[in-house]
C-alpha cells in the first residue's frame, strides 16, 4: 500500500497522489467510526458495568484515542493514520525546506480530529433540534408539538435560537459538503494543489512518501539500547565524589536509569502498538464488514437451521373423559358434524360454543381432562378445494 500507481506522467507529478488514493483514506477513517461504535455497544449490552459509561460518552472516547492515534503518527511519519496507510505524507506548500514542527501537528490535529468531533456534535444536536423522525409528522409551526414528540432542546437554547439554527444549519451542512467536493473536482483538473480547503487553510498538500521519507523517518525509532547509552555516557563524565555520597549517589543513579528504561519501555510499546494499528485496524474493519454480510446473508441463515423436530406424542384420552366418536368428523361433545371448529393443546378438535362452555366451567379438556384455559382455545379455518 506504500506505493501507488499513478495515473498522470512527469517528473513534477510523480510526487502527487490521484483522486482515488485521497478519496480512499478519506472513506477509510469514516468507516472506522460507525464500527467502533457497533463493538463498544455490541459489549456494552453485555459488560454494562464497565463499557455503559464509553458508549454513554463514545464521542469524547473517540476524540481522545483518535488525538492519540494522529498526534504519533503526525509526529512520527508526518502524516495521518490513514494517509499513512495509503504511503501518504504532509507537506508544507510555501517552504518544502521547512521542518515539520509541533504548530504543524497541532494545526493538522484540529481539523483531523477537532472538526469531525464538531460536525458530529452539530449533526446530533440538529437532529435533536428538528425532533428526529418525528419532525415530519408535526407542524413545525407547532412547538409545543416539537417538545413532545420531537424531544425539542428547549433546555439549552432559547425557541427561536434553536428555530434559526434548525433553518440555517442545512444550509451551513450544504456548503461544508460542497466545498469539499469544489477543491476534489478542482484537484482532479490539476487546478489546486490542495485536496481540500482544510489542507488549504494550514497551507499543506498531500504527498506521496519516497524512500528517502522512510529512511529519514525509519530511525526515529530509536533501538532499546540507545537511551541507556546516553544515560551511561553522561555518568562517565559526572566528577567523581566523596565516597559517603558514592554509594547513595549510585542507588539514586540506579533507581533513576530503572525509571528511564521503564519509561523507555512502555514509551516504545506504546509507539509500536500505534504502527501496528495501520495493519490491526484495517483487518478489524474488513472483518466487521465481512460479519455485518454475513449476518445480512442467506448463507448466515441456512447455517443456522437445524432439522425441524418431530411432533410431541399426543396425549391419550383418560378413562374419566369423553369417549372419542367413530366418525373423526363429530365433535365429541354434542356428537354432531363440527360446525365453527376449534382445538385445544391436548390435540383434540370439538365446536367452538361446546368446548368454550366447557372449557369456561370445568377449565379441562373434556377427554383427556388436562387443564386448559380460555384463551388456549384455537379456532380452526378450513378451506374447500
Amino acid at each position: 500500500m506504500e506505493f501507488m500507481s499513478n495515473i498522470s506522467g512527469g517528473d513534477d507529478s510523480a510526487n502527487r497522489p490521484s483522486l482515488f488514493e485521497l478519496i480512499a483514506q478519506d472513506q477509510m477513517r469514516d468507516l472506522l467510526r460507525p464500527a467502533l461504535r457497533y463493538l463498544v455497544t455490541y459489549y456494552a449490552e453485555r459488560y454494562p458495568r464497565y463499557l455503559l459509561r464509553v458508549h454513554r460518552h463514545f464521542d469524547e472516547v473517540l476524540l481522545f484515542v483518535s488525538w492519540l492515534v494522529e498526534r504519533h503518527y503526525l509526529r512520527q511519519w508526518q502524516s495521518s493514520f490513514s494517509e499513512n496507510f495509503y504511503g501518504l505524507k504532509r507537506a508544507r506548500v510555501a517552504d518544502h525546506g521547512r521542518q515539520w514542527t509541533g504548530a504543524d501537528v497541532r494545526r493538522s490535529l484540529l481539523y483531523l480530529v477537532g472538526l469531525p468531533y464538531l460536525k458530529t456534535k452539530l449533526d446530533a444536536a440538529y437532529e435533536q433540534a428538528r425532533g428526529g423522525a418525528a419532525a415530519d409528522l408535526f407542524d413545525e409551526e407547532e412547538p409545543d408539538a416539537l417538545c413532545i414528540h420531537g424531544r425539542y432542546a428547549a433546555k439549552t437554547m432559547s425557541h427561536y435560537g434553536a428555530r434559526l439554527f434548525r433553518t440555517m444549519y442545512p444550509w451551513i451542512n450544504a456548503a461544508y459538503h460542497g466545498s469539499i467536493l469544489v477543491y476534489q473536482v478542482a484537484y482532479l483538473y490539476d487546478k489546486t494543489r490542495f485536496y481540500s480547503p482544510w489542507l488549504h487553510l494550514q497551507h499543506v498538500e498531500v504527498q506521496r512518501m519516497t524512500m528517502q521519507d522512510y529512511v529519514i523517518m525509519a530511525p526515529s525509532l530509536l533501538p532499546s539500547s540507545r537511551l541507556l547509552i546516553d544515560f551511561l555516557q553522561q555518568q562517565h563524565y559526572k566528577k567523581q565524589e566523596e565516597a559517603a555520597e558514592r554509594f547513595r549517589q549510585a542507588r539514586l543513579h540506579s533507581n533513576g536509569l530503572s525509571i528511564v528504561l521503564l519509561r523507555h519501555w512502555l514509551l516504545r510499546i506504546l509507539g509500536r502498538g500505534l504502527d501496528w494499528l495501520k495493519i490491526i485496524l484495517p483487518l478489524g474493519m474488513f472483518f466487521f464488514k465481512f460479519l455485518e454480510w454475513w449476518y445480512a446473508s442467506d448463507y448466515h441463515k441456512r447455517a443456522q437451521q437445524r432439522p425441524i423436530p418431530p411432533p410431541p406424542a399426543r396425549i391419550q384420552p383418560s378413562p374419566n373423559g369423553l369417549p372419542l366418536p367413530v366418525d373423526q368428523a363429530l365433535c365429541p361433545i354434542c356428537l354432531k358434524l363440527r360446525t365453527n371448529p376449534a382445538a385445544l393443546p391436548t390435540g383434540y378438535a370439538f365446536c367452538y360454543p361446546c368446548i368454550f362452555h366447557v372449557v369456561e366451567e370445568h377449565g379441562h379438556c373434556p377427554i383427556t381432562l388436562a387443564p386448559v384455559e380460555q384463551e388456549q382455545i384455537r379456532k380452526l379455518y378450513t378451506s374447500g378445494i
